[in-house]
């Protein structure tokens, strides 16, 4: 993957451009978290975009003024340079003003509460937990056993989906599960992906889904893609995308390609 490099050159900044910078260094020191959604351990560990645009923007501007590497991995991560270091708050947190010298001079800030000490609701959206949880418990309580009486709990009624040209129904989906549940055997989620943008309240899930066929006991795999848009707390709109061309609306008889 291609990794941006920085392109703002050397230049004295004004006053204001300097108290600028420095708070968006602040911002991305104290709101953004390691890939594992942990507190860094230390100023070498590389800071997770968590794909949220504005984490991603954050971080690529810090990188064109050579205050972070990009290490982009599977989204958009950036580790601090030496020079990025010398602009950080002390470990200790203070928040009373603390001046950091820049090549401007010195230029005074005044920290507010890293995110630990944000109250819950903002802490959650910073790390986008809660959406993450709802991905991880839609697979484990829908996907993984084929439980077609949980869909309610995450799907809107009114809930709309789409599988190459079909348009699809909640109802579509409660068939899928129940069609699945008596075709497939010793289902397999490889998780490999899980992205959030908690901005607008969508996440992407990437999958390698595997089974036994049970017409025929052959064994089955597929790399899929799953796209959903939530409102209210549940699933609004959906998108699947698969490297399998099949019917969501399982036709009856098993019509899938094995892999044998």
């Amino acid at each position: 993957m291609l990794r941006r490099q920085r392109r703002v050159q050397a230049m004295a900044l004004s006053e204001r451009e300097e108290k600028l910078l420095q708070a968006l260094v602040c911002m991305v020191d104290q709101y953004l978290l390691t890939y594992d959604g942990e507190r860094p351990q230390d100023r070498d560990e590389p800071l997770d975009s968590m794909a949220m645009s504005a984490g991603e923007s954050a971080i690529l501007a810090l990188v064109d003024y050579g205050l972070m590497e990009d290490v982009t991995q599977n989204r958009v991560m950036g580790r601090w340079t030496d020079a990025g270091k010398k602009r950080l708050l002390p470990t200790s947190e203070p928040t009373a003003a603390h001046t950091v010298t820049s090549a401007n001079g010195a230029v005074t800030w005044t920290p507010v509460p890293s995110a630990r000490a944000l109250p819950l609701k903002w802490q959650e959206f910073v790390d986008s937990g809660p959406i993450r949880d709802f991905a991880g418990r839609l697979m484990d309580e829908v996907w993984r056993p084929f439980d077609h009486t949980a869909v309610p709990r995450f799907y809107h009624a009114d809930a709309v989906g789409h599988h190459r040209a079909q348009v699809l129904t909640v109802e579509d989906v409660v068939e899928r599960l129940k069609w699945d549940r008596l075709n497939f055997k010793d289902p397999r989620y490889d998780i490999r992906d899980t992205i959030v943008d908690a901005d607008t309240d969508r996440f992407a899930i990437r999958f390698l889904y595997s089974c036994t066929l049970v017409a025929t006991g052959e064994r089955f795999t597929s790399e899929v893609n799953y796209f959903y848009r939530l409102q209210g707390g549940r699933i609004s709109e959906f998108w699947l995308l698969s490297d399998r061309d099949f019917d969501y609306r399982a036709p009856k008889p098993v019509s899938l390609p094995s892999d044998t």
